[in-house]
């Protein structure tokens, strides 16, 4: 097969994080349209139970990206054949969807008596039928992200949200209440598993040559440090269940936790591009690559927090208009939860760079210790704080361990922390936030005001010089290119 011509590593890794971000933006709109739906649909305290659920099986099917996706990203990058890695890798994930899928099934009775709700039972069986289908569609993105296919490992993702969508909202209007809304997420797991499976081709059947035990020795740290970052997401969440708050309390919560997929759509666009910039530039000894790599992801992950401000500054007339005036309570939950999430999206960020660099147990010791120390804190706080407490923990665990891994990261590739990033980003956030807490936009208006301040977000870092003019040619030609025209 010939080979096409490549772009620059950097203009290759400018290209692909645009890309796959304008892809996979597709998951926020549909994310949040299929929570208003629910919402409105099942009440707080249904509601609340479906997240339980639905948020225990991301847990689990976060485990299966946790062992592999970095690693196979890395390995299907640096090497010369890629079909052993990739069949190799769909093996392992298939069997372990099925190992786990199975193991969520056996236990879903004692796990739904732990969190003292016996109807929950049937929910996690039903649910235990998309971890392996997940398992299939992951294996298959993630080769495709090794090969920097971004744009088609993206296809596969928003396929899935909107297949998502569609279903549960068919479902819901069936009158299938939870199990209609479970059915409609397999539904649109199957969806993104059969696209990816048929981009990838027939590799992934072939001979599996690539040793595993190679692959596992980059997968613990990588999986620690996936792992125990998600049990901080979601330790609030099973912590308010599991010590008897109130249904609708658990609702509300679960309900703020959509906001955190906004900084997962960021991560899953940014970090397979740098890991597949970084293992090319450590491969070929460009240590200049590596330092200007490194040094935009630190960039990148700090310039987000302005539009956490405008998140936070509106979270009352965003919960109202998202999940209805019952939700109410849900705004300051939402604006906390906001800011930890682009807090552990630049951690997610500096550990792909740190896992390039195979220095993955780095950024494994950055989060090992947070769930114990928000669990912990999670028991002292709820019974007098209740959601608010819990969002207050994760933010400020969150934020610190950012600033672990920017530092770690930091040190280890040479490069200086941006700091005039972060004076920009401090002034801008700031002024976000006044802006968008008081300028009062009831109802659908409140959307129009997030954009027009987010554009301003983005003016002022441009005015300010953080974009470089050779940056904003490339994102210019990119998506002149993405659009089929050519750049002038």
């Amino acid at each position: 097969m010939a080979a096409t011509p490549s772009p620059t590593p950097r203009q290759g890794m400018l290209g692909g994080v645009f890309l796959t971000l304008v892809a996979e933006g597709i998951g926020l709109p549909a994310g949040l349209i299929t929570a208003m739906v629910m919402t409105r649909g099942l009440g707080p305290g249904i509601y609340g139970r479906f997240m339980v659920v639905a948020s225990t099986v991301a847990i689990t099917e976060w485990l299966l990206i946790a062992v592999l996706a970095r690693p196979i990203v890395k390995f299907v990058a640096e090497a010369d054949d890629w079909r052993p890695v990739a069949a190799t890798s769909f093996r392992v994930y298939v069997l372990s969807g099925l190992v786990i899928g199975g193991a969520l099934w056996a236990l879903a009775g004692p796990l739904a008596a732990l969190l003292d709700d016996a109807l929950l039972a049937g929910y996690f069986r039903l649910f235990a039928v998309q971890i392996p289908i997940f398992a299939a569609g992951a294996a298959c993105r993630n080769v495709l992200a090794g090969q920097a296919r971004y744009r088609q490992q993206a296809m596969a993702s928003a396929l899935g949200w909107v297949g998502r969508v569609l279903f549960i909202v068919l479902f819901l209007q069936l009158g299938f209440g939870i199990e209609g809304a479970i059915l409609g997420s397999i539904c649109g797991t199957l969806a993104s598993a059969l696209t990816a499976l048929l981009l990838v081709g027939g590799a992934v059947w072939g001979q599996a040559g690539f040793p595993i035990r190679q692959l596992m020795q980059l997968a613990l740290p990588t999986f620690l440090g996936l792992l125990f970052a998600r049990l901080l997401d979601q330790a609030g969440l099973l912590t308010l269940q599991a010590l008897g708050t109130a249904e609708a309390d658990v609702g509300f919560y679960g309900a703020a936790m959509n906001v955190m997929l906004v900084t997962s759509v960021i991560a899953a666009g940014v970090t397979p591009v740098l890991i597949s910039t970084l293992t090319a530039a450590r491969r070929d000894s460009d240590h200049a690559l590596i330092r200007q790599a490194a040094t935009g992801a630190m960039r990148f992950g700090i310039a987000l927090f302005p539009f956490a401000a405008i998140v936070a500054g509106s979270s009352g007339e965003l919960a109202v208009l998202l999940f209805s005036r019952d939700f109410s309570a849900t705004a300051p939950i939402m604006a906390a939860l906001m800011v930890a999430a682009v807090a552990r999206a630049t951690v997610s960020m500096m550990g792909a760079v740190l896992v390039a660099l195979d220095r993955a147990w780095a950024s494994a010791f950055v989060v090992l210790p947070l769930p114990l120390l928000a669990v912990g804190a999670h028991v002292l706080l709820i019974p007098k704080y209740g959601g608010l407490g819990v969002a207050l923990v994760t933010m400020t665990l969150a934020i610190a361990a950012s600033v672990a891994s920017v530092l770690i990261a930091s040190r280890l590739v040479r490069a200086p922390v941006p700091l005039g990033t972060l004076m920009r980003s401090g002034a801008i956030t700031t002024l976000a936030y006044a802006l968008a807490a008081g300028w009062p936009t009831p109802g659908p208006l409140v959307l129009v005001k997030a954009g027009i301040l987010a554009l301003a977000v983005a003016l002022a870092f441009a005015a300010s010089g953080e974009l470089t003019r050779h940056e904003l040619a490339v994102l210019r030609e990119t998506a002149l290119a993405g659009r089929g025209r050519p750049a002038a």
